[in-house]
């Protein structure tokens, strides 16, 4: 492979080379950067995929990665150029193109494992520090929250005692392991013994490829998986996940660079990067119930913030979604995909209605699928009414169910379930239950009152809005 590059990673390279070679005067592009901006990677729907269940030891962790491996999930392009989020070091940042550096990722997950693949563009390939500093060569970033918190944290230093953060280097060694002393460090699952290798809890091999490199990566559930909580990578789970790229092109002061440049990190990039809630950890969240969480009531009382910290937080990472089944399986069909969950967040009890939709799609290859009704049940159904929704959905096609929820100037928490009856293939798949919830609050009304006995000023309050 030629590692050779055109002259322009700095000024003073460029002009040696020219002068040297004489070599046409060639600066290369230096991404402008704005680490507050929104974008592809704090798009709510573009970060949240659903995750496909295949059949187990379908996936081979041999470096050669499909997307017909990966269950036909549709591989996620990211180009720094475009929808990858940039990260503001090195100041000196350098990037040509996609061949210079992008990627595409696949995930799928089965009965015991959760799987990423890579496909990465890349026209120099370099891999010379040690593990705990991957990040610096040319290695694959991933950010797990485990248990969905969305906490403002940084992931390097939170030891999560399940997932957390790892880099995985495109020829397959692990940030979280000294390959010598066969220990593990306090970034990733520091409550699971687990090990790395063909027979451990984590198991990665990459190689080198035409223009770039690929890599296949596993993970033990139980990395993730927290026998208190209780939650379980299946059945509709959704656990945050990021995953992001370093470029490394053999100019920095590692041992393979020519010490051009400050750093071996020419640029970093991530998936996702959403808003998250500023400083709101696991002491904050003592102050709200779970059920409060979960309807998205304590979201008033932080301020959305987009920054640099935010692709090493759990706050700032994608959500993704573990199935019960292969939405992306290529059958003639007909065949219903749809999320079986629907939260509508926290709503202001001064506006009378709110419109959304559920969205809906034909998996199957050749088969129209028919969809004869969508009902309303569950807890509150008199406050939920079906507006519209896609009577037929050609192959590989989606449309939206469209609905209105009325809170009728009630405050409290409700929901519904919409019951979506089709013609799929399979006889169990012709009812589709979506459940939808919605959590309603007076939000001009005070954020907490004080019980007759609370001094004035107190910092307890002894309770929330939503009273």
């Amino acid at each position: 492979m030629n590692h050779s590059k055109p002259c322009g990673r700095s000024v003073f390279r460029a002009l040696l080379a020219c002068a040297l070679f004489s070599a046409p005067f060639v600066i290369a592009e230096i991404p402008d950067i704005d680490i507050t901006a929104e974008g592809p990677w704090s798009d709510i729907e573009k970060t949240t995929l659903t995750v496909p269940l295949v059949a187990d030891g379908s996936i081979s962790i041999d470096g050669d990665v499909s997307q017909e491996e990966y269950g036909n999930f549709p591989g996620q392009f990211i180009d720094p150029g475009d929808n990858g989020r940039i990260h503001n070091f090195p100041s000196d940042r350098q990037w040509d193109d996609a061949d210079d550096s992008s990627f595409t990722f696949w995930l799928a997950h089965d009965e015991t494992y959760f799987y990423v693949g890579v496909d990465a563009k890349d026209d120099i390939i370099n891999q010379d520090d040690p593990n705990a500093a991957l990040w610096k060569d040319d290695s694959i970033e991933i950010v797990v929250d485990a248990l969905n918190d969305r906490y403002d944290n940084n992931t390097d230093n939170s030891m999560d005692p399940f997932g957390g953060h790892c880099y995985i280097s495109y020829d397959g060694k692990f940030s979280a392991w000294d390959e010598e002393t066969m220990e593990t460090d306090t970034r990733w699952s520091t409550a699971v013994e687990w090990t790395y290798g063909e027979d451990g809890e984590v198991w990665a091999v990459g190689k080198e490829v035409e223009g770039g490199w690929q890599l296949d990566m596993r993970f033990a559930k139980t990395l993730f998986e927290d026998p208190e909580a209780g939650n379980k990578l299946a059945d509709g789970y959704v656990m945050g996940f990021n995953i992001g790229m370093d470029d490394d092109d053999k100019f920095g002061p590692g041992p393979n660079g020519d010490g051009s440049r400050t750093q071996d990190l020419e640029l970093q990039y991530f998936w996702a990067n959403r808003a998250r809630l500023q400083g709101w950890n696991a002491e904050e969240a003592a102050n709200y119930t779970a059920e409060q969480i979960a309807n998205g009531e304590h979201e008033a009382d932080f301020e959305n913030v987009i920054d640099q910290v935010g692709r090493l937080s759990h706050g700032g990472s994608g959500e993704i979604i573990f199935s019960n089944e292969n939405p992306f399986e290529l059958s003639p069909g007909p065949n219903i995909s749809v999320s079986s969950k629907k939260r509508l967040g926290q709503l202001d009890s001064a506006n009378p209605t709110y419109a959304d939709v559920v969205t809906v799609r034909n998996t199957g290859t050749e088969n129209e699928l028919t969809i004869s009704a969508v009902n309303v049940g569950g807890g509150n159904p008199e406050l939920f009414t079906v507006d519209e929704f896609p009577m037929t959905l050609a192959p590989q096609t989606s449309g939206d169910i469209k609905f209105t929820f009325s809170p009728e100037g009630r405050t409290g928490d409700f929901a519904a379930t919409l019951e979506i009856v089709s013609d799929d293939v399979d006889a169990d798949e012709q009812m589709r239950l979506v459940d939808v919830s919605a959590s309603v609050v007076n939000l001009s009304g005070p954020k907490a009152h004080y019980a007759l006995d609370d001094a004035a000023g107190s910092e307890e309050m002894s309770d929330v809005t939503g009273f």
